[in-house]
């Protein structure tokens, strides 16, 4: 995937989805800045796309991972805003809220989560995590656990 993005985007042509796939490629490897850099651009590209909500997870989740907790929970409650019945944002919101020191707000969105996903544990919620850089992972998962999620 990375080198068929790679060659579309290198055509020049302004490309908003395979400037977000190139970014959250990104997110995935760790390169923060870069895929910060890369959704930015998708989104500029396309503001009104009705999937820019997951460019801005992707960009609140680069920044989770560059420790950068308020910039990321700011982008993440962004996109959340977008399309609201999309609960599953929370479960790496709650853990920016939480790093963040925003404690009530990640305590409210722990609960919508586990509202919508009742039998919801920190083992399910790990496993349904997408494949973040190991330090994220162990970031998250502390914080969800502190929150009081289940194992």
């Amino acid at each position: 995937a990375e080198q068929v993005i790679g060659r579309a985007l290198a055509t020049g042509a302004s490309l908003p989805w395979a400037w977000s796939r190139s970014g959250w490629i990104d997110v995935y490897k760790g390169n923060d800045e870069s895929a910060i850099e890369k959704l930015t651009i998708a989104l500029e590209l396309a503001p009104d796309d009705p999937h820019a909500f997951n460019t801005m997870v992707g960009i609140g989740m680069a920044y989770f991972n560059a420790g950068l907790y308020r910039e990321s929970a700011q982008w993440q409650a962004r996109a959340l805003l977008e399309p609201p019945s999309s609960t599953w944002i929370h479960a790496t919101l709650c853990a920016a809220f939480a790093l963040g020191g925003q404690k009530s707000e990640a305590g409210h969105s722990l609960h919508v989560l586990r509202r919508e996903y009742p039998d919801l544990t920190l083992a399910t919620a790990m496993a349904a995590y997408p494949p973040v850089p190991a330090a994220y992972r162990e970031r998250a998962q502390e914080a969800l656990h502190g929150l009081g999620l289940p194992l």
